[in-house]
């Protein structure tokens, strides 16, 4: 990245080295193309945000059975007396 303004001219380098965990195509792509790498990233946070989202919806529901089925017991017992 070089940033210029009228008196000044900076030059901002990183250095990438490629590893024997990521294919050299992979490596490559994030480079010259980091939005696909952002966009898989936040595919990825987003499925797992539902995940959430579903087990959470199951835990509230399963309560919300198990408050009913008790209150109901409970109405029957006192019912009883």
């Amino acid at each position: 990245m070089i940033v210029k303004s009228p008196n000044t001219i900076c030059r901002l380098e990183e250095r990438k080295h490629p590893t024997a965990e990521k294919p050299a195509i992979e490596f490559v792509n994030d480079i010259f193309n980091p939005l696909d790498r952002f966009e898989a990233r936040f595919s990825e946070q987003d499925s797992k945000l539902n995940e959430i989202t579903d087990k959470l919806t199951r835990l509230v529901d399963d309560n919300s059975r198990t408050i009913t089925e008790s209150s109901q017991q409970i109405s029957e017992g006192v019912a009883d007396m």
